[in-house]
């Protein structure tokens, strides 16, 4: 009896462990998801721009015309690097996304196997009688402090 309830609060102590790792897993999938928001803006908003430059001509001469190319050119290369790291954010997003999930997934197990265990010690207490007993031991105390 004494090892049952031992494995019961050993399992409701990794319940609570692994809904603490839920909620790690859950904060770092927001923040991945976050930062995928702001590449994935930062993207279209750079690809905006290369093409907004891009077809300017409106340039008074060639000087002007060479510094509009090399600025057109260096947005799109920034484009470029946006759109890499909007990706790379997009693949840890998703990532942190099935980490959340693997952790939901342990948690509800842990969950589980902690209110079978405490099933079973609360039958075998009914079974053996001792419920009824820790009941009234319980009325005692609570009686005798009662009354002082």
């Amino acid at each position: 009896m004494k090892q049952a309830e031992a494995r019961a609060g050993r399992l409701r102590l990794l319940a609570r462990l692994r809904g603490a790792q839920r909620l790690t897993a859950l904060r770092d999938a927001a923040e991945a998801e976050a930062g995928f928001a702001r590449h994935h803006g930062l993207s279209r908003r750079t690809e905006s721009l290369c093409a907004e430059y891009s077809a300017r001509r409106d340039c008074s001469d060639g000087d002007e015309l060479r510094r509009m190319r090399g600025f057109a050119s260096e947005i799109a290369a920034l484009s470029v690097r946006a759109a890499t790291d909007a990706q790379r954010a997009a693949a840890q997003a998703e990532q942190k996304g099935a980490a959340l999930a693997q952790a939901t997934r342990r948690r509800d197990m842990a969950d589980d196997s902690a209110k079978a265990a405490m099933r079973d010690v609360l039958r075998q207490r009914q079974e053996n009688g001792t419920d009824l007993a820790r009941s009234l031991k319980g009325a005692e105390k609570k009686r005798r402090k009662r009354d002082g």
